[in-house]
This record gives structure tokens, C-alpha cells and sequence, in this order.
């Protein structure tokens, strides 16, 4: 019987050897038909990684392992690496193994670390008060990332598609499909990941919209809940399975009044709804 390393021990290992720049390891990790892909190179043999990728090791200080999914001889990494002045960058990798070896790498979303890029980067970093979003909503979806992503852009103002990143020859995905989009949602950062079907959306997870005017309501409903799901309380889910919640900032405010009674009122008229009505709501908080 063929003996196979554990696949999240032998992935760890491999970024414990560039952290500690011990080529001779990373050697007796790969296959001899290991293979390398990532933006900037396309099915490079284990020759060539070593020549051509090996040297930025020497600008990285350490990996931050923060998910690692593992599925038979198959892992996909997400980390976010620091590099030797300090800088950081996030990545995601593929990793599939043979054996006791790795096989194959996949690089996605990565940056190229290099001298010449990292004095790039120093001065491209963000001012004090200038910095960017620190905490970006990560969406899990199996082939429709960039479908999704154009539909929400399609519903919010101040919304654009940041980027597109596509399969090429070496897949796993087809060649010219999205592997990932980043995009704006009112000035909101997302990150879209065609990750296969391992996970889907939960109703625990949602995003709570806050609407100043009833036509903002009434239209975000329409558009959000086409081809989804309507549910109580201002509560939708849309045709990729994400829940909204469609909620008025004057529901907010009746709820947190100092007077229970109308509190007591507004809460018990909004578990009535499907679609908050705000003028509902407010005859019923003044009721009395």
C-alpha cells in the first residue's frame, strides 16, 4: 500500500521551509514532475521554480496560516504572508499531492515579491489617514462569483467591479472562467472565490442594509429578492443563496425609543411584515 503523508502537515511544512530559507527541504518535498502556476507563470516545471521563483524566498519573513481546507490529496491555503520590511499581502494557494510529495502548486490573488517591487510597494503604502479597509467580506461561491458580483453591482449605486482573476491553460477551473472578483458595493469592499461546492451561504450570515426612504426599501427588495427568497422581518434571500436584511433607519430609531409602549408597538407591527413598511410602522408607534 502506497504510504501518503498527512496533506496538512506536508502543506505546513512547506511554508515552514521558506521561512527558514531551507532549500534542500523544500527539494525533498516536491516531485521530480512538480509543476508551478500562478499570475505570472503558467505550468513551470520544478527547474524552472527553483530558478525563477525560489529567490523571493529570501524577502519573506513568515507565513500566517489563516484557513486550510483539506479534501483527499488536495488543499487549498489562505494565509497572509509578511515580508522581511514589514509589508504584508494575502494569498491563496492549491496545493495536490502524490504520495509523500507535492505535486502541484497553484498561486492565486499573489503578488510577485521582489527588490524591485518592494520599494514599489513602501511607497504606494497608505497614509495614517488614508488607510484601506481593513476587514473585507469574503464570499464563498461554486462557479458564479463573477455572476454574482456583476448582479450586486448592478443594484447599488457607487459600485464597480475592481478585478477579474481568470483560469488560464493549467485550469483547475475552465480556461477564461473567474477564479476570483473583487468588487465595490457603496464604496464596500468585497472579495467574490469560486471555491467549488465544499460550502454554501447560511441565513447566520448576513448583510444588514440600511435604507433612509421607503422607495430605497421597496427597490432593494424588488431587485435583491428576484429569483430568491422573501422571508419575514425585512429578511431575503437573494438567487445565489446570500441573505439581506432590507431595513429602514427609522425602524431603528421607533425601536429604541424611551417609551416601551411604542417600542413594544413598533416591534410587535414589524414581526407582522415581509417587507418593512415604514409608515405602518409608524402608526402603529404612535398609536395610544
Amino acid at each position: 500500500m502506497e504510504h501518503r503523508s498527512d496533506v496538512s502537515d506536508l502543506v505546513r511544512r512547506c511554508y515552514a521551509a521558506y521561512e527558514t530559507k531551507d532549500r534542500k527541504a523544500i527539494e525533498g518535498l516536491l516531485s521530480d514532475d512538480f509543476t508551478f502556476t500562478s499570475p505570472l507563470d503558467d505550468h513551470i516545471d520544478r527547474a524552472t521554480y527553483f530558478k525563477r521563483c525560489w529567490p523571493n524566498s529570501e524577502n519573506i519573513r513568515a507565513f500566517q496560516i489563516e484557513k486550510l481546507f483539506e479534501k483527499g490529496n488536495e488543499a487549498f491555503v489562505c494565509y497572509e504572508g509578511t515580508r522581511n520590511d514589514g509589508g504584508k499581502w494575502r494569498c491563496t494557494e492549491f496545493f495536490r499531492i502524490e504520495g509523500d510529495k507535492i505535486r502541484e502548486v497553484e498561486v492565486y490573488f499573489a503578488s510577485l515579491v521582489t527588490p524591485e517591487n518592494l520599494e514599489a510597494a513602501a511607497e504606494a503604502r497608505p497614509r495614517e489617514n488614508d488607510r484601506p479597509q481593513k476587514i473585507t467580506p469574503f464570499l464563498w461561491f461554486d462557479g458564479k462569483a463573477e455572476d454574482a458580483a456583476n448582479f450586486y453591482v448592478s443594484i447599488f449605486k457607487n459600485s464597480k467591479i475592481v478585478s477579474v482573476s481568470r483560469y488560464g491553460e493549467a485550469g483547475p477551473g475552465p480556461k477564461g472562467s473567474a477564479m476570483s472578483v473583487t468588487f465595490q458595493l457603496d464604496g464596500q469592499k468585497f472579495f467574490a472565490l469560486n471555491g467549488g461546492s465544499l460550502f454554501t451561504f447560511t441565513p447566520a450570515v448576513s448583510f444588514f442594509v440600511n435604507c433612509e426612504t421607503q422607495d430605497e426599501v421597496d427597490e432593494l427588495w424588488a431587485k435583491l429578492s428576484d429569483g430568491g427568497e422573501k422571508s419575514r422581518c425585512g429578511w431575503l434571500k437573494d438567487k445565489f443563496g446570500l441573505s439581506w436584511q432590507i431595513i429602514p433607519a427609522a425602524l431603528g430609531e421607533m425601536l429604541q425609543d424611551k417609551d416601551p409602549a411604542k417600542s413594544t408597538r413598533t416591534m410587535k407591527a414589524m414581526l407582522q411584515m415581509d417587507k418593512i413598511d415604514i409608515e405602518k410602522l409608524r402608526q402603529a408607534y404612535g398609536q395610544g
